[in-house]
């Protein structure tokens, strides 16, 4: 089903990595499939990245990518499991916090659990003959938060000696349960336990995660992020849900264009009729990301060709 890379990761000294190409991808709800237009884009260029790093959504679309997924491997991926991570309507939720208030099981601290993340993760590396970070063709990197320490935690394939204040990274986490960390959205999503960590959404703090593979020593980021000034309210569950993720942009909105300024180059795709947690459309918000980063293609073409 899935395209086949059976290369193992390459481990780059910091010499090598000068001339190494990263991603950064950006959370966004469903809004990340239209990564996978991006990807197709890119890949049709010949630029192909030896580091990726992704953030809630976005480290979905960077852990496909790092599998050794194409564009077409995404989208079916997102057709098969994303339908089910968007069933929220007024009838789940109101179901939802009847069991929150009623009932006498611990329902969790989340509205929704997110196992089925790490069903889709899980999937795709058997399917792939993957089994942990170390099996991946490409570097991955992803960014999460934890409730108890209130740290950012930056999940890599290798120890990279990194330090920065109120940063930890580790490397010893599945990928399946690095990306569920990593796409744990306050109160939509249960948390996610691993360890003596608690994780949630990683969108909170770093939404684009370009400075960690710039501290990797990666050479040229191109950072894949969404119009910060592309926002409609609306009504409705889909409004409540996309003031809720305005809201936590704007937290995160002066860290997310410092890293802007830090990529080699950033493409702002705008997707302004994609719904947050809808599946309607998915072929269109495909389309929109592939034409806004063509619309790019010379000046991506002299930076990373």
């Amino acid at each position: 089903m899935y395209t086949n890379l059976q290369n193992e990761v390459t481990v780059m000294d910091k010499t090598d990595r000068k001339n190494a190409v990263g991603f950064a991808f950006s959370g966004g709800g469903l809004q990340g499939i239209a990564h996978v237009g991006a990807i197709k884009a890119l890949y049709e260029m010949g630029i192909k990245p030896q580091y990726v790093s992704g953030t809630s959504s976005g480290s979905a679309m960077a852990a496909l990518v790092a599998m050794g997924c194409d564009a077409d491997d995404m989208k079916r991926v997102a057709e098969k499991y994303w339908k089910d991570l968007v069933k929220f309507n007024p009838t789940s939720i109101l179901q939802s916090i009847v069991a929150l208030k009623f009932s006498r099981k611990n329902p969790g601290d989340g509205l929704m659990d997110g196992v089925i993340v790490e069903a889709m993760m899980k999937s795709v590396m058997e399917e792939k003959g993957l089994k942990t970070f170390h099996d991946l063709p490409i570097n991955l990197t992803v960014c999460t938060n934890d409730t108890k320490s209130t740290d950012e935690v930056i999940i890599t394939t290798y120890e990279e000696n990194l330090q920065n204040e109120y940063v930890q990274y580790i490397t010893d986490v599945p990928v399946e349960i690095a990306v569920r960390a990593s796409m744990s959205f306050p109160g939509l999503f249960t948390t996610c336990n691993y360890k003596d960590y608690n994780f949630i959404d990683g969108g909170s703090k770093d939404n684009l995660p370009v400075k960690v593979l710039k501290d990797m020593g990666v050479g040229k980021v191109l950072a894949l992020a969404f119009d910060v000034m592309d926002y409609t309210p609306q009504t409705g569950i889909d409004g409540l849900m996309k003031v809720i993720w305005r809201a936590l942009d704007l937290y995160s909105i002066n860290g997310t264009r410092k890293s802007m300024e830090m990529a080699d180059y950033c493409v702002q795709i705008k997707n302004e009729n994609t719904a947050l947690f809808s599946m309607d459309n998915i072929d269109q918000t495909i389309q929109e990301g592939y034409n806004c980063v063509m619309l790019h293609k010379d000046e991506i073409m002299k930076i990373f060709k």
